[in-house]
């Protein structure tokens, strides 16, 4: 058994993986958003860890961080919605940057789900060039 497949044994969490899609109705033309899975229920795991940083005066502010292990094969796509099953528990997620690829799987920082961008944040996150407008 390689090193790959004993770190599998530790994930015992499940991910399903949403995307936002514009659809085109055929007939009036009007461009719509729906929903598709690209990928249900992989085994994977959630990292939680906190940490504390002392700001100005003696306040401490406590920050956690949160980090999704998968296969290193798996892509997800900027802004998706990362729905994790732990202990019968759903957990919402969106991928906050960019994977940290390792032969036997890849580690990928979280954030909580928020809501889909807009039609603007979509327009803005296809174009090239579109970050400049305001």
């Amino acid at each position: 058994m390689g090193m790959a497949e004993i770190l599998r044994i530790l994930w015992t969490d499940a991910c399903t993986v949403t995307v936002r899609e514009p659809v085109t109705d055929p007939e009036t033309h009007l461009t719509d958003f729906q929903e598709r899975e690209i990928l249900t229920d992989e085994p994977c795991r959630v990292s939680f860890q906190s940490v504390t940083a002392t700001g100005e005066g003696s306040t401490a502010a406590v920050t956690q961080t949160v980090k999704l292990f998968l296969r290193p094969d798996v892509e997800i796509p900027p802004g998706s919605r990362i729905t994790v099953v732990r202990d019968g528990n759903q957990l919402l997620y969106t991928r906050s940057g960019e994977p940290a690829r390792y032969p036997g799987h890849q580690e990928i920082q979280l954030e909580l789900w928020q809501k889909w961008a807009g039609w603007y944040g979509q327009i803005k996150s296809q174009y090239p060039g579109a970050e400049s407008l305001p």
